[in-house]
This record gives C-alpha cells, structure tokens and sequence, in this order.
C-alpha cells in the first residue's frame, strides 16, 4: 500500500511517462524542514537527486549545477533506467525515504526526517561516471563573485536561512576598523591556524549549530568544528568542513606587512587581514 513510482528506459515518474522528475506529496501534514523551510513536497529525479522549490532536470556536469537551487544529493550522476530499475517512496511517521533500485546495477536510498536530518544509505554503487553526493541551499557557489569579478572596494555578505550573497560596491574604508583588535601572532608562530574564543556568551549560529569558538587560518579562511590544515585552496576541500571562505587562496606571510587581528563587538566578531600577499580583507 506504499506509494509507488515506478521506472523504465523511458525514463522518471509514471511508466512510459518521458519525465525525468515526479512529484511527491507528503501526507498527514509531515513536513520536512530545510534551509529555513518546511515543505510538505518534493521533487524527485532519475539521476540521484531530491528538490524542493521545483523541478530540476539539470545533468550533473558541475557543482555549479548541484548549488544552483536546494538540492539533496544522494547520487547526482548521469544514471540511465532499465526496464528493470525501479524508484519507490515511503513515507513513514518520521520520514519520508526515496530509494533507487538496480539504476545503473546501483541500489541506494536517501531518508528526509522531520527533525530535518538527511541520511544516505547505499547498498551497490557500480557507476562509475562522475558523481555528486551532498546538499545545496541554493545559493549557488560563491565563486562566481571571483571569476572575473574585481573584489577590490567591495563587501559580500550572507544572509540566513539559505546564505544567499550579496554584494556593495564602492567600499572606501574597513566596515569595522580593526584598530584596537587583539593580534593572532601568525607571523611568529609557524602555525595555519589560531584559535579564537568568544565572550559574553556571544555565539554565532552557523548550519544548526551555536559556535563560541572559531579557527582562524591564515589562508584566509575559518573553521568552526576543528581546525583545517587544508592550505591549498580547491572546491572539494572547501565543503569538507564548516567553513568560511573570506579569500580562500594561497596567501603568504609578510614579516613586516602582515597583521591579522580579531575583535569581538557586541554583535559581531570581526577577523581582519592585513597585508597578505599585498592583499588586505576583514
């Protein structure tokens, strides 16, 4: 008595449909909460994938294409359906799961629970293609501010639940002047990274989870979990870890021109970058 959908060489959803994505609807007012929203649908595609806002039948040719709407991820490949595949869904009292059958000889399932957990199981993966596995907020990736954008005289900021950039032009002085900031003493320390604490019981809320504590990385980022020695800047080593990429690149210490220093306000905590291979950011 589940909810089936079933799939052939024809592709997604309903049989001889030519559709590569089919819409579910959630029952008894489940509602799996995401970036921010709940949604009571879904969208599911026949290469490996779950969206929320609306379909998206977009090959997975980069991760450019995975961050460009909220995406849940489970095997994002150019997957073909056989006669014999088969794509179900289920929806139980504290989850809805999606699991893919003999696509491609793979067997694999994504879970979305109500308390907003994402789990992925895999019994065989026997494609051996390119593939992406992960979620996106639809943010899309940041990157496009730096190719070819001149980041000089300019501020990004993110804004919650899903972190979408925005950028202001024609910035003449630091936003908060470090000036009176407590100095992290990379150029004495040989270290990449410097833990930072935070005061007063100020916390930063970052992906579900409260920080009082940061690691500071010369390189021009921030970690929050641990510390990251991951130097040498890449898309892939960016998203392996909670991170804030303020120019993520591969910065060197002057030991006279560098100053790196952090400052703590009563609503923010602010990490400026001083003359690091002649470039200055905060």
């Amino acid at each position: 008595n589940d909810a089936t959908a079933c799939f052939n060489s024809y592709g997604y959803g309903r049989r001889y449909s030519y559709e590569y994505t089919e819409e579910i609807r959630f029952d008894n007012g489940f509602k799996f909460p995401f970036m921010g929203m709940e949604y009571s649908t879904a969208f599911v595609n026949s290469r490996g994938y779950v969206t929320f806002e609306e379909p998206d039948s977009s090959e997975p040719d980069s991760l450019d294409t995975h961050f460009e709407v909220p995406r849940v991820s489970v095997l994002y490949a150019d997957l073909d359906f056989s006669d014999e595949s088969i794509a179900s869904w289920r929806q139980l009292d504290d989850r809805v799961v999606i699991t893919y059958q003999r696509v491609d000889e793979s067997d694999f399932q994504l879970a979305l629970l109500a308390d907003g957990s994402i789990t992925f199981s895999y019994v065989k993966v026997s494609y051996e293609g390119a593939k992406i596995i992960g979620i996106s907020g639809g943010a899309g990736l940041v990157q496009m501010f730096t190719d070819g954008y001149d980041l000089q005289y300019s501020t990004l900021s993110f804004s919650g639940p899903d972190y979408t950039p925005c950028a202001t032009y024609g910035v003449d002085s630091w936003p908060v002047d470090p000036l009176g900031g407590a100095i992290l003493p990379f150029r004495y320390s040989y270290e990449y990274n410097e833990e930072i604490r935070f005061e007063g019981g100020f916390k930063f809320p970052f992906m579900g989870v409260d920080y009082t504590t940061a690691y500071v990385n010369y390189k021009g980022f921030i970690t929050f979990d641990e510390p990251s020695d991951e130097i040498w800047p890449t898309v892939r080593s960016h998203y392996m870890i909670p991170r804030l990429s303020a120019l993520y690149s591969s910065l060197s210490l002057d030991e006279k021109a560098t100053l790196i220093t952090w400052k703590q306000l009563s609503d923010r905590a602010v990490i400026t970058y001083e003359g690091l291979s002649g470039s200055s950011f905060q």
